[in-house]
């Protein structure tokens, strides 16, 4: 089920996982926006646009019941 998913995005949600647990709550906040942004610059395959496209356009993607 994984393996289906956007790699970068993958990347970017394990660290932020990883991470979060010892911050605070506004450090958290400030290091989930960073990792945000660079997750957006290293996504090769704009698949944050394809996403929001699908669902609001065809509503064909589902966020969290179906593959992008």
């Amino acid at each position: 089920m994984l393996l289906g998913k956007n790699p970068a995005a993958l990347k970017f949600a394990k660290g932020a996982v990883r991470r979060v647990g010892t911050l605070t709550y506004d450090e958290a906040e400030d290091y989930l926006m960073r990792m945000q942004e660079a997750c957006s610059f290293h996504d090769t395959s704009q698949g944050r646009k394809d996403g929001i496209r699908q669902f609001i356009d065809g509503k064909s993607y589902k966020p969290g019941l179906a593959r992008l």
